[in-house]
């Protein structure tokens, strides 16, 4: 084994030591430059070559060990362990569908694994956030969308337009998000394709290799992985049943030199809570005492199916010390246009500028065919009907898929009912680790995302996200039955003993 080949950049990466030393072995597996069966250094070898504490080493050796990347093999120490090919031959009904063993390396990358292998044949896959496209293709859609393909495409389609979008989309959305309590005009707004692009847009503008990173905890991995991506330091902040740890907020921005907050107010993803309205105020208060950017990534507050809703950041910042500090990201792609790809970045001038410019790293504007039929939409269609039919449709998937995970599911897990969204967040018995378990679900034809990808650090192990957003009654009903067939079946090994909390 050549020692040279571990090295570690101290000097401005922004990422942890072991994370480093993490990702340089699971590049070097990759690489071929180990090869399944190599022994690796001893811990206390590695850290003295290294010039780290030993824990350091130890930390990635055991994160590497979770991920089924190392393992121990008695006094012959640790060593790289065999793993599939991602690219495997597509399963057979009769075989196990293919799970790379790293399936839990990083965020994007292991929710693309899951993903992959979710579409394995029989399996029902609980791991799909976002809207089912026969909810929302009405008659009403359905002949717009026609109207539109006949009158609107012409040559003005196929020119190139401002990066804000176009200026009629741009009222339209302004009047839109007004009516939901969120005043504003269109030089505020700028169209985007969908949130992951205005998030990525932010995170590019306002962070630098080095700043730090505020996030719930657990936090959308999608958000984590643009951190990561620009070596940014994130910090988790604790989540309380109503929202961020206001306590623990004030903690961290007295302790920490934080350049931005993220927040997710209505039905957090993952863990479906809803920031009560106190919280809302608490965070725009500590986040104009200190001048730090507040993040509000507002997903889908049209699926609200209990509760009134709550003003949002971005509006109760007006006339606060906070107003240019807050920006707020919305999608169409969880409600009203799945898959069409359209959302928005709202934000004061001055912030407005920069992210602008920001989007041509990225792209130089929304599709024109995407703004033009977005706007036949809202011109043609009544957004509040659609919304309400939405509502009731998916109140009505998420109360049969919570009754038939609280029906099946064995004693001892922890569930919560989110006031809307299209996620359950589940804690499973002591004893059970939802990334070890994914591949005993998927042996019994039911995928989930396991909860590690939603953590800043120190995952909680026992947590995992089910999503209802696609697929029939009927197959979430049989999927929640497979989880709770395979959640006993594991506890049965370990002798757990269980009695209902929800």
């Amino acid at each position: 084994m050549n020692l040279n080949q571990f090295r570690l950049s101290r000097a401005t990466s922004g990422i942890p030591l072991y994370q480093q030393l993490e990702r340089m072995v699971i590049e070097a597996v990759e690489a071929g430059k180990l090869s399944p069966s190599d022994r690796m250094p001893s811990v206390r070898e590695l850290a003295a070559h290294l010039g780290v504490n030993a824990v350091t080493v130890s930390k990635a050796y055991r994160e590497l060990a979770r991920q089924g990347i190392v393992g121990g093999r008695g006094r012959g120490g640790t060593i790289v362990l065999a793993r599939p090919s991602p690219a495997a031959a597509p399963v057979t009904a009769n075989e196990l569908p293919d799970v790379p063993a790293a399936a839990l390396v990083s965020g994007n990358r292991a929710f693309q694994y899951m993903l992959r292998a979710a579409h394995g044949a029989g399996v029902i896959s609980l791991t799909k956030a976002y809207a089912s496209p026969e909810a929302v293709m009405s008659d009403d859609l359905r002949g717009t969308l026609l109207e539109f393909a006949a009158a609107r495409i012409g040559p003005e389609m196929f020119e190139y337009t401002g990066a804000e979008g176009s200026d009629e989309l741009r009222r339209i959305l302004a009047a839109y998000f007004t009516v939901q309590g969120i005043t504003c005009n269109e030089t505020e707004v700028v169209v985007t394709n969908g949130a992951q692009q205005a998030l990525d847009i932010v995170a590019r503008a306002s962070l630098s290799p080095g700043d730090t990173l505020l996030m719930e905890r657990p936090t959308y991995f999608g958000m984590l992985d643009f951190a990561r991506s620009l070596r940014v330091n994130t910090v988790g902040v604790a989540m309380e049943p109503d929202g961020i740890s206001i306590e623990d907020l004030a903690q961290a921005l007295q302790r920490t030199k934080s350049r931005a907050l993220y927040v997710m107010p209505n039905f957090q993803n993952p863990s479906g809570v809803t920031m009560s309205l106190a919280k809302r105020n608490a965070v725009l208060e500590l986040c104009g005492q200190h001048g730090v950017l507040l993040i509000e990534d507002d997903y889908a507050p049209e699926l609200r199916f209990r509760g009134k809703p709550l003003p949002s950041l971005y509006a109760l910042a007006r006339g606060t010390t906070a107003q240019p500090l807050v920006c707020h990201v919305r999608s169409f792609n969880k409600s009203l246009l799945p898959g069409v790809r359209l959302g928005a970045l709202i934000a004061p001038g001055a912030l407005r500028e920069g992210f602008v410019a920001a989007r041509g790293l990225s792209d130089l504007h929304t599709s024109n065919l995407v703004q033009a039929f977005a706007t036949e939409f809202f011109l043609r269609c009544d957004p509040a009907t659609v919304v309400k039919r939405l509502s009731q449709y998916y109140a009505a998937r998420q109360s049969a898929f919570f009754e038939a995970l609280r029906a099946h599911m064995p004693h001892e897990v922890v569930l919560a009912r989110p006031d809307g969204g299209l996620n359950v967040w589940l804690r499973l018995p002591r004893g059970l680790e939802a990334g070890a378990l994914f591949y005993s679900a998927m042996a019994n034809r039911v995928s989930y995302l396991a909860g590690d990808l939603f953590y800043t650090d120190q995952p909680d192990h026992s947590t995992l996200r089910l999503s209802f957003g696609s697929g029939s009654a009927e197959e979430l009903v049989e999927g929640a039955l497979r989880l709770g067939s395979t959640v006993k079946e594991q506890l049965s090994r370990i002798g757990g003993r269980v009695s209902m909390v929800v």
